[in-house]
Parts: structure tokens; C-alpha cells; sequence
């Protein structure tokens, strides 16, 4: 697989049917029975291969008491590689996915959060599936990679850690943001992401692992959303705790009490996080660099 070359429903009710085209997907897994997830529900595991299966449990949970394990080896589960269909819903305008995820200190081996733009079991060569959006957690470099981009922030490990990924199908850009902070320092184009070719649209999503024999793998998943927004016109605006540090020449970067945007479009201050901290944000005046360490408090939804 590609991923081994660098290296209207809003809630799903267990035994109700989820049209895979329809959005927004919002689910905390709750209403499944623990256990193998894609043999209950419309969730589907890659080339339909039954033992990739992801695993409703209760070890771990953000919302409710129960999540989504991906597995090396557990439950009649090896490496798992669970899918969500998303295509042919009509992409148009601006989507934001969001879903938590927990990473055990004690995982060895690899995990895997990609979304595709074109996807279908057993793709044939002349017809393969295409690869956007590839995040690589490792556990021994404590790294989570942007494949194909190279771009690295450290892993947040014993702690549920927000990944969202924002996409503008109208001006073909996207950013991906690990617990809160942008991991490429400016959006980027979404035709052109990993390795290429990328359609307008997201085909599908896929959690996978990648663990040699013997690692204590896995991660979890909880709280998943994934809807179309409305694009630019308001973002989330806070007030800096502290002053923030600028790199690569900004000078204009938020000093304490300052307010500034997180630069993540809202529709209304609950779509905001309370508050944000070692953020890193473009340079607000749009020059070069960017600024770490922001830190502040919520203060609304704003232009």
C-alpha cells in the first residue's frame, strides 16, 4: 500500500442504517456493541478483508464509555484498516473533520490517519486508489508525520488529542492540525497532497496500523464529526495569555491581552475551543513566519 512508501443521520444508532454519503457523520460509538465495529455497522474494512476489523471498546472514551481501538493483534483482529465511504456525496465548499484520539505511552509500532480521495476495495492498478491526507504516528521517534510533506510535531501521549483537518474545495486548500496546531506552516493545495492527483472530494477515511509482531500497539478514536462549513467569513477569536513568540522574521505576533484569530472557521463561539495553548499561527499581518507558543482565552466567533 501507498501508505508504506515513506514509511440525514448526525448521530449513528446501533442496527440503524448510515447512508455513507450523507453528512455530516457525527458519532461517539457509544451505541455499539463492544467488539469488532465494521461487522455491525456501515463502517467497512480495506479490500473487505474481515480480520482488519477496528474494536468497540471501553478502555478508553473521550464522550460516553466506549471508542474505536485499532489493533495490531487482539479479538480475532491483526493490523487493523478500517474504512468509511464518503463518495459520491457532492463536495462543494468548506468541510471540516474532526475526531479525538488517544495514544497510549505504552504503544510501540505505528498507526495511521489518512483520508482519500478516491477509494474502492481491490483497486486495480490502472485505476489505484489516491492518497491526501497521511498522519504516521511512531512510537519510537515519537513523531506524528505529514507523509509525503515531511512535516513533524511530537506525539501527545495519555491524553485525548484533537486531529482535524480543514479543506476549502473551492480554492483547493486544506490544513491538517494535530491538538490544535497546524502542522504545514501555510494551507496547502489539496490536488497536489501526498503523492498527487488528488480528486475534489474525500472518498474515504481510513484508521490504520502498521505494527511489527510483538508491539503493544494501539490508538483510539472517539468523537468524530465530519460536516461542510461555511467558508472564511468568521474564525475563532482569543485573547493572549502571555506574549507569544515570533519566528522566521513576524513582527506582529499577539502580545499579552491582544486578540487574535486561531485562524479555524466557526459559525458561533461554541464551535470555538475554550481556550488554546502552544498554538502556532501564521504571521497575522500575512507576512513571513509565524508565531509559537500562542496561548489564550476564548473570546468569540468573528470576522
Amino acid at each position: 500500500m501507498k501508505r508504506t512508501m515513506l514509511a440525514a443521520l448526525s448521530m449513528v444508532l446501533c442496527g440503524a442504517a448510515f447512508a455513507q454519503t450523507n453528512l455530516p457523520h457525527i458519532e461517539n460509538f457509544d451505541n455499539y456493541n463492544p467488539g469488532p465495529l465494521a461487522a455491525q455497522s456501515d463502517w467497512e474494512t480495506w479490500n473487505e478483508v474481515l480480520t482488519v476489523d477496528g474494536l468497540v471498546n471501553r478502555e478508553q472514551a473521550r464522550s460516553g464509555n466506549q471508542s474505536v481501538k485499532i489493533v495490531t493483534s487482539e479479538g480475532g483482529q491483526a493490523d487493523t484498516d478500517l474504512i468509511m465511504r464518503y463518495f459520491p456525496h457532492n463536495f462543494e465548499g468548506c468541510y471540516k473533520y474532526t475526531v479525538y484520539h488517544y495514544l497510549p505511552g505504552s504503544q510501540s509500532g505505528e498507526t495511521y490517519f489518512i483520508l482519500l480521495s478516491k477509494y474502492q476495495h481491490n483497486a486495480p492498478p490502472e485505476d489505484p486508489n489516491i492518497w491526501a491526507v497521511q498522519l504516521h504516528f511512531n512510537a519510537s521517534t515519537n513523531l506524528v508525520t505529514a507523509d509525503f510533506d515531511f512535516e513533524t510535531l511530537p506525539t501527545i501521549e495519555n491524553s485525548w488529542v484533537e486531529i482535524r483537518v480543514e479543506i476549502n474545495f473551492t480554492e483547493d486548500l486544506h490544513q491538517i492540525y494535530y491538538g490544535g496546531t497546524p502542522i504545514f506552516p501555510a494551507p496547502k493545495l489539496w490536488s497536489t497532497a501526498m503523492n498527487g492527483g488528488n480528486l475534489p472530494q474525500v472518498a474515504s477515511s481510513d484508521w490504520y496500523s502498521n505494527a511489527p509482531l510483538g508491539a503493544t500497539c494501539c490508538q483510539f478514536y472517539d468523537d468524530l464529526d465530519f460536516q461542510k462549513v461555511a467558508c472564511g467569513g468568521t474564525t475563532c477569536i482569543y485573547k493572549a495569555k502571555k506574549n507569544s513568540k515570533a519566528k522566521g522574521g513576524c513582527e506582529t505576533c499577539p502580545q499579552k491581552n491582544d486578540e487574535f484569530s486561531s485562524g479555524v472557521q466557526c459559525q458561533g463561539p461554541n464551535n470555538c475551543d475554550g481556550k488554546v495553548k502552544n498554538l502556532t499561527i501564521p504571521c497575522p499581518d500575512g507576512g513571513p513566519g509565524t508565531c509559537t507558543k500562542v496561548k489564550g482565552k476564548r473570546v468569540g466567533c468573528n470576522p
